[in-house]
């Protein structure tokens, strides 16, 4: 893959990062904040290339033709083609994220990569304790799936499963990588409970090369509420 600088549409140095997840990583909180701060983004050079918080998933929607939503969202027809155009239209670096795009598939990706051309691809891929992210899902199942579900039976239904670990960093970097070169996949590492939320966003923002004491967090930042197998709550992502 060529390793020099490409340019967007209008001549300029353009670097779209894509943050794929994998879910249950942090994506909510990283997501608000960025939301929230875009215009303290753009003051940076970084563009997150979205009218409203809920664009970048109905993008993700798009390209992936409806797969990951039990509703129709008519709303999401050429949400990526916008999205992308705004992409390569800008002149410095550019934020696309949403963890669903962990699911797609290699025809998927392979849109995605051609959309954005000739733009420098770099991959933002999370890495949390299978420990902590397990009990995240369970939690996402029973809310959105399956609320009688216990516990056992979800990770006895999880390890039967063949796509039980199509959401790990590994699988969805196997599907990437042919379209991104290797010195410009990043991977955050969650910290622990109790480490601090600010320090996974001290890890982002590093990669982004922006400077997060500039970012207004405290009123923009939205918890995502776990639960841990004993169903005792604790602050997830």
């Amino acid at each position: 893959m060529n390793s020099q600088l490409l340019v967007g549409d209008d001549g300029a140095m353009n670097d779209v990062y894509l943050h794929v997840g994998p879910v249950k990583t942090g994506s909510t909180y990283l997501q608000s904040i960025m939301w929230s701060n875009r215009d303290a983004l753009s003051e940076q050079g970084v563009l997150l290339p979205a009218t409203h918080p809920n664009e970048l998933f109905l993008a993700v929607n798009d390209v992936q033709g409806g797969r990951f939503v039990l509703v129709d969202t008519p709303e999401a027809e050429r949400a990526w083609a916008k999205v992308a155009t705004r992409a390569r239209s800008w002149p410095g670096r550019v934020l696309i994220t949403c963890e669903l795009f962990g699911f797609s598939e290699p025809d998927q990706i392979l849109r995605i990569a051609d959309s954005l051309a000739p733009a420098t691809l770099h991959l933002i891929i999370m890495a949390r304790c299978r420990a902590d992210v397990l009990p995240s899902i369970y939690q996402e199942k029973v809310k959105m799936a399956d609320p009688d579900q216990a516990w056992e039976d979800f990770l006895r239904a999880y390890r039967a499963s063949h796509d039980a670990w199509g959401h790990a960093p590994g699988t969805i970097l196997d599907r990437w990588l042919p379209h991104v070169d290797r010195q410009r996949v990043h991977v955050v590492t969650v910290p622990q409970r109790g480490a601090g939320s600010q320090l996974l966003l001290h890890r982002f923002a590093k990669i982004l090369g922006i400077d997060d004491s500039r970012l207004a967090v405290a009123a923009a930042a939205v918890a995502n509420t776990s639960l841990d197998p004993s169903m005792s709550s604790f602050s997830g992502r």
